[in-house]
């Protein structure tokens, strides 16, 4: 009798905890489309109430391990809500191609009270087609024509900066440090002292922080403190909107306060505001990770950068008193085109885009139920693409014209897709190409971890801010500064990319 009760003692929380994970499964079970006669996708909703949700915010490998376990659609519940993730491209193709019908943009709660109601990714209908048309005035050829000299001469600036400074430089951090500064300068048109700018970055980490905690508004959290730095970085937007209309200097914000749509409405300051948070976050955060993922992945392929500087010598790139270049220049660069997309298909910045299900729909024989969430993973449907080959190997020479038979839609979408792809892709391209010329020009480097262990929220980047080593580069020189024994590296060491 004695045994008995002590096997109870000891079994019962275990067998209790059973019962609660079952009626957890019912309970999200329960919330299926019961007029479809297809089944849920295959999945665990984890722990009651907080679900996956720590091991979708801290694990890398998140969808990837689960992929292999369940296939390329799964359920889970994360966030607070059960969701559905996918993967490949005609899994995203019907995502995307029901924006508006089937689908619609939804943010974790956190992330819609940060961006705020009048920002370009909150908006549906008619009023998202209103203001995405006004704002990607400020992203035509014209304006991007505009916007060349002053960020050549940003990029220009910081990567002499490194080159001259520190023998070792957190790579991430200067970077996003160069990018905010050209988020205020070119996107709102704000100039300040050097020790300004510090504390801007450090008012966006904040901000960018509380994308991912739970939005709770009291003094002291993650959150509150994220809302904190919102108020100031409207302040900083305000600033910029309140100057004299005479102010000379170009930038998208002059852009966007000037649009008029065909029926002569605009935007309203609050939505301005909004937007213009919504277009730094970009400028700086998201591109900020393509540009780190520039500098890893070319330390990792030194030729790729002898190809580049041979084509920089063929357009007059190197002249030591500098160059001078317009936006068509840019784009007539077609190796560095090339190196761009073959970055952002092997290192996407954003894991990929949250939706909220309008209509049941179906996907690979599972129903996706109305009212659920559904996240749709960018980086491996390229890696799930059957348009390329040999994907975990890194080759600009793939985006070659005459290598380019394929339709690339839904098989590449590092700035998202359909209705709500990233209205400002062409800025963050034309950053991402000015630093390519602008560092193999001038400079070599060689990177401390060339397979760092990588974060992927809120956006892509190396744990360690992958510590680099900066020096000038003479065009005598050959090669570039780089670790010994790449060819020894393993590919488990990739760590997903």
């Amino acid at each position: 009798m004695g045994l008995v009760v002590t096997f109870i003692s000891w079994c019962w929380p275990a067998i209790l905890l059973m019962v609660i994970m079952k009626l957890w499964t019912i309970y999200n079970d329960s919330k299926m489309d019961q007029t479809s006669p297809l089944p849920l996708p295959r999945g665990s909703y984890g722990l009651p109430i907080i679900g996956e949700t720590i091991a979708f915010v801290t694990q890398f490998l998140f969808d990837e391990t689960r992929l292999q376990k369940y296939g390329n659609v799964f359920k889970t519940h994360v966030l607070g809500e059960p969701t559905i993730i996918c993967m490949g491209p005609e899994n995203v193709r019907k995502v995307l191609s029901g924006e508006h019908r089937v689908v619609t943009s939804s943010w974790p709660s956190a992330i819609k009270r940060l961006f705020g109601e009048g920002a370009l990714s909150q908006s549906f209908g008619g009023i998202h087609r209103k203001r995405q048309k006004l704002v990607r005035k400020a992203f035509t050829h014209d304006a991007l024509k505009s916007y060349v000299t002053p960020i050549r001469d940003l990029v220009r600036k910081h990567v002499t900066y490194w080159c001259d400074g520190e023998n070792e430089v957190q790579a991430k951090s200067k970077l996003k440090s160069m990018l905010l500064e050209i988020a205020c300068k070119v996107v709102l048109g704000l100039e300040y002292e050097k020790s300004d700018y510090s504390k801007i970055v450090e008012t966006y980490e904040t901000f960018s922080n509380g994308f991912f905690a739970p939005p709770i508004n009291i003094p002291g959290s993650v959150f509150y403190k994220a809302m904190q730095a919102r108020k100031t970085l409207h302040k900083y937007a305000q600033e910029s909107m309140d100057r004299k209309t005479n102010d000379d200097r170009i930038d998208a914000l002059q852009y966007i306060q000037s649009s008029i749509g065909e029926n002569g409405e605009a935007l309203s300051e609050e939505e301005i505001r909004e937007s213009v948070i919504e277009l730094m976050f970009s400028g700086h955060e998201t591109t900020a990770s393509a540009c780190t993922s520039v500098v890893m992945l070319l330390a990792r392929h030194p030729d790729v950068i002898g190809k580049i500087r041979d084509e920089l010598d063929r357009y007059g790139m190197f002249e030591e008193d500098g160059y001078d270049v317009d936006l068509d220049d840019i784009n007539r660069l077609q190796y560095v085109g090339q190196v761009m997309k073959e970055v952002l298909r092997l290192a996407p910045p954003t894991g990929g885009g949250f939706r909220k299900v309008l209509e049941t729909f179906e996907l690979e024989g599972c129903q996706i139920p109305k009212g659920w969430t559904i996240i749709y993973n960018i980086s491996n449907t390229h890696r799930l693409s059957n348009h390329f080959d040999n994907i975990s190997d890194f080759d600009p020479d793939r985006w070659h014209p005459d290598s380019m038979t394929k339709n690339q839609s839904f098989h590449y979408l590092p700035f998202g897709g359909g209705a709500r792809s990233c209205v400002g892709k062409e800025f963050a391209k034309l950053l991402i190409k000015i630093l390519i010329v602008e560092m193999a020009r001038s400079c070599s480097w060689t990177v401390k971890q060339l397979y760092p262990r990588m974060s992927r929220l809120p956006v892509l980047n190396p744990v360690d801010g992958l510590p680099t080593s900066f020096k000038r580069y003479g065009k005598e020189k050959q090669g570039v500064c780089c670790q010994d024994g790449i060819a020894l590296l393993k590919e488990e060491n990739l760590r997903g990319i």
